[in-house]
């Protein structure tokens, strides 16, 4: 069911509230997220909550996050969830990676919109932590302001990008985000206009997903990236004339599936999901751990998960759709099985020896 965020009463738990600070050499090992691509380095930007946590690259010339991917000052280089850190992202660029950020910006605010004052973590914590940087027009491209929020509560990072032209005649702006992720074992999906955009590692159990407030995004693969092309006038991209502005509302999102991430998505738009539980095992009934589960909904693909250690999984689906399961492992096969009514209760799900069976 749909859980209503978290408002203060009084002042909450330390790793409750909406965090922000500077990475220092004191903080650095506490604040960090574990994974295989953290890209993080002292000087950076950390904002956090119960659900996740993000570092943003400090906003200062030469700021690359390694090699091959560069310019990465006041773009998104970490993301993952609390619970089970493992930072995959190689970066978001808002903007598609023209932002060119000033010093920024950054507070924390109570829920009446107060600021608050450094906590005893040397953070800024509060109902709401803001990250804000400013891009200064350049031939061709607007002035931009570019904001990160993360809310007590909230199981995304919301960004704002307002484009406004300050010369005399008319802008045509791209109105684009570039999310990067690299590896064989992601999984992206297709070029199109689906909604949310995303990407999977199942091997390293982390997805990502970016959704526009009331606009859809068009979709192109380009190597190890996502090239978001926001949909604004009937096309991919908008002329601004003099004086006037645009703002561009999105959320960013880890999972540590699909299945999560689709969720996440799913009660941002005020839809309510419902905890299916599955136990996979094996012919001789014992647990069958990384277990590959796709999900389809009326044979259009849904989202896709695996099983833990235990043989067993947590499918978060949205309430009101009807759903089939296909549990496959190797050496033994697949298995097709209905959903039942209403998605809530426990499925147990056996595996034959390398046949396949359709059924409930």
């Amino acid at each position: 069911m749909l859980v209503a965020p978290l408002v203060f009463c009084g002042r909450a738990p330390a790793d409750r509230v909406a965090a922000i600070g500077i990475l220092t050499g004191e903080n650095y090992d506490r604040l960090v997220p574990a994974g295989k691509e953290a890209d993080a380095i002292i000087g950076d930007y950390v904002m956090r909550n119960e659900h996740l946590v993000a570092v943003v690259g400090n906003p200062v010339p030469g700021r690359d996050a390694n090699a091959t991917v560069r310019g990465v000052g006041g773009a998104i280089i970490d993301l993952t969830v609390r619970d089970h850190p493992n930072d995959l992202l190689s970066v978001f660029h808002p903007g598609g990676g023209y932002l060119l950020c000033t010093p920024p910006r950054i507070e924390a605010l109570g829920v009446d919109g107060s600021k608050t004052a450094a906590a005893a973590s040397g953070l800024l914590e509060g109902h709401e932590a803001r990250f804000t940087c400013d891009s200064p027009a350049r031939p061709e491209r607007p002035q931009a302001r570019l904001t990160y929020s993360l809310k007590q509560g909230e199981p995304f990072l919301t960004v704002t990008t307002e484009w406004t032209n300050t010369i005399s005649r008319p802008i045509h702006l791209p109105v684009e985000d570039l999310l990067r992720v690299e590896g064989p074992s992601f999984e992206r999906m297709a070029d199109g206009d689906e909604s949310p955009v995303w990407a999977y590692d199942p091997w390293f159990g982390q997805a990502y997903g970016v959704a526009g407030d009331g606009i859809k995004a068009r979709v192109t693969r380009e190597g190890d990236s996502l090239l978001l092309k926001w949909l604004v006038e009937g096309g991919t991209g908008m002329t601004l004339g003099p004086g006037r502005s645009f703002v561009l509302t999105r959320r960013l999102f880890p999972g540590r599936d699909l299945v999560e991430v689709k969720a996440i998505d799913a009660r941002a738009r005020g839809l309510s999901t419902t905890i299916l539980g599955l136990h996979v095992t094996d012919p001789a009934g014992r647990p069958v751990p990384a277990a590959d589960v796709v999900v389809t909904s009326q044979g259009t693909f849904h989202a896709r998960t695996r099983t833990l250690a235990d043989g067993e999984a947590a499918l978060d689906l949205p309430e009101g759709g009807t759903y089939r399961l296909e549990g496959s492992s190797p050496g033994m096969g697949e298995r097709t099985v209905d959903a039942p009514v209403g998605g809530k209760g426990t499925l147990h799900v056996a595996l034959d020896a390398g046949s396949r069976l359709v059924g409930t």
